[in-house]
């Protein structure tokens, strides 16, 4: 469950002062730290118990991990991580695979989450085709969608370090003209990583996606109870989309399959909160 790692980073955020003032009523930084401890040992708990006392003790864990992340405003992977073990352990899909995403936003190189979360994906009741679009472009732009974007930013910042030492020898020796196209390709590729961080980054383009945590809704044309059903059966929990709008209790969403209906917003949770 990353103790070391999470209890690594909580002590880094508190040398670095990151925490509240000490008359905030947020979670104060020692409080998340036995928090952490505490949320830990419940979940190895849960791991040996058995039936209800098991399912007991993990939502416990996750109310814990819960309040680090909302009251001591502490933003790592490791965290969203485990509280999507939590809630996969419940055997509640939808928050696991909420959470499972938010830690990928966060790291989107690590295999282990990319492993609990395509678990979690195949537990779903509702089987959505991805459209061919977004397969390809997922394939195309791999680097984008595979790395996390403090990796895309540090092999940026390297592939420019590269870049200038490969121009200055052949500034340096005018015989070195395999640094012309060398420097080429480098500098296609230091576009292509520094573009792809500043494009998530600035949140250019970004479509904002969601999951539906309601046991199952009733998806409709529009944005009210009386409008038609959109589908024959309702959307089940863990069913992902893209936000279009968002209007007086209702979002109009797009499935990944290319299909639009609406939503009550009260069904659902945004990845990036």
């Amino acid at each position: 469950m990353r103790t070391a790692l999470l209890s690594a980073f909580l002590i880094i955020l508190f040398c670095a002062g990151f925490a509240a003032a000490a008359d905030s009523p947020e979670t104060s930084r020692e409080e998340a730290a036995t928090l952490l401890s505490r949320a830990e040992d419940t979940f190895r708990r849960a791991a040996a118990a058995d039936g209800r006392e098991a399912a007991d003790l993990y939502q416990r864990a996750a109310v814990m991990y819960e309040q680090i992340i909302n009251e001591s405003q502490i933003s790592n992977p490791g965290l969203y991580y485990n509280l999507g073990n939590c809630y996969l352990m419940s055997d509640d899909i939808g928050r696991a695979i909420l959470n499972y995403r938010r830690a990928q936003r966060l790291d989107s190189s690590d295999p282990q989450i990319h492993k609990n979360l395509q678990y979690a994906l195949s537990k779903r009741v509702d089987k959505i085709e991805v459209r061919v679009e977004r397969r390809v472009l997922s394939r195309l732009l791999f680097w984008h969608y595979d790395f996390s974007l403090r990796s895309r930013f540090t092999a940026a910042v390297i592939s420019y370090a590269v870049l200038m030492l490969l121009i200055a020898a052949r500034l340096l020796f005018a015989n070195a003209r395999w640094t012309v196209p060398a420097a080429g390709l480098v500098f296609v590729i230091f576009i292509c990583l520094a573009g792809s961080a500043a494009v998530e980054h600035f949140g250019i383009g970004a479509s904002r996606t969601g999951v539906i945590l309601a046991d199952s809704v009733t998806a409709r044309q529009g944005n009210g109870e009386n409008y038609p059903e959109s589908f024959s059966e309702p959307l089940h929990e863990g069913t992902e989309f893209e936000l279009l709008e968002k209007r007086i209790r209702w979002a109009h969403i797009r499935l990944f399959s290319g299909d639009d209906a609406w939503i009550p917003i009260s069904s659902f949770e945004l990845v990036d909160g």
